[in-house]
């Protein structure tokens, strides 16, 4: 579950101090946390225009705003935060995965997250092309704008 490794999704959890994360049980119960893993589906929206999306992120969009909206209401960043480049495996077919091939995964999703000194995430960016906000020239500047706004 992101970037803190643990062997099972429950040790989570875990209601020892030295080996659960404060995070995950005060603000969600595991097992409200397992149910929605299981029920979380993406699939095709019935479209009733056949006019090509600008958006290639719709059929996730609202589930990444909650997301957004969601961290500042339960997690304040301290005086220290990272800006971090993520690659999300993915080798099915997309028309915006990314190749680099100095990553441990070569093919996939390319994320740019604003993140805490633990690797909690607070805020992140999906790319997704030349047609999103952040693409074409600049792309650099524009993302670090965005992960920097509001802080």
């Amino acid at each position: 579950m992101g970037t803190i490794r643990k062997n099972r999704i429950q040790d989570y959890w875990e209601t020892d101090s030295m080996f659960g994360l404060r995070v995950s049980s005060e603000n969600s119960s595991r097992n409200r946390f397992l149910l929605l893993l299981r029920a979380l589906h993406f699939s095709k929206i019935p479209e009733q225009n056949t006019e090509p999306r600008k958006d290639r992120l719709y059929k996730i969009r609202s589930t990444v705003n909650l997301f957004k909206a969601g961290v500042p209401e339960i997690y304040y960043p301290g005086q220290d935060i990272r800006l971090d480049e993520f690659m999300v495996l993915w080798r099915g077919r997309l028309i915006f995965i990314q190749y680099i091939p100095k990553k441990r995964h070569k093919y996939g999703i390319k994320l740019n997250m604003n993140t805490n000194p633990h690797s909690i995430v607070l805020k992140f960016v999906v790319y997704a092309g030349i047609l999103d906000n952040f693409g074409g020239n600049e792309h650099v500047q524009k993302v670090i704008m965005n992960l920097l706004e509001g802080i």
